[in-house]
């Protein structure tokens, strides 16, 4: 899978498909919301063609740590999230968090097979998850 920098194009076929995502629809993200999202990271890599996307901060919005706002793939099961997700980890070296809505099962289920695990929960509707060490989170 190539990552790359995000070419003008890519923005608004990235929002495209993530706006049509159910969990973005859910909180009535728009496709021109998506592309003013995307465009307001701080690090934005893309997939391919366009067919995934991960936003995040490597400087971080929590104390050190890097913070991941999105990761979605136009096409799951393809290995897509989770080369996203390794690009950004290799960034954050300082370790990375990121918020996970309760109900977002599809992507707690993910986060949990890339070796995340909750740590911690801000409010009863989020799930933050933090990567730790194996012993923290055991499979």
């Amino acid at each position: 899978m190539v990552l790359h920098e995000p070419t003008p194009a890519d923005f608004s076929a990235c929002a495209a498909w993530v706006a049509d995502l159910p969990l973005w629809r859910r909180y009535g993200l728009t496709p021109a919301g998506a592309e003013r999202t995307l465009r307001r990271s701080p690090r934005l890599l893309v997939a391919g063609d366009a067919e995934g996307v991960i936003a995040f901060d490597p400087a971080g919005g929590f104390g050190r740590a890097g913070y991941v706002k999105l990761v979605a793939a136009a096409a799951p099961g393809r290995g897509i999230g989770h080369a996203l997700l390794r690009a950004a980890e290799a960034e954050c070296a300082g370790g990375m968090l990121l918020l996970c809505a309760d109900f977002n099962l599809r992507a707690r289920a993910f986060y949990a097979r890339e070796g995340w695990c909750i740590r911690a929960r801000p409010s009863p509707s989020l799930a933050p998850v933090a990567r730790s060490p194996a012993s923290c989170c055991p499979r």
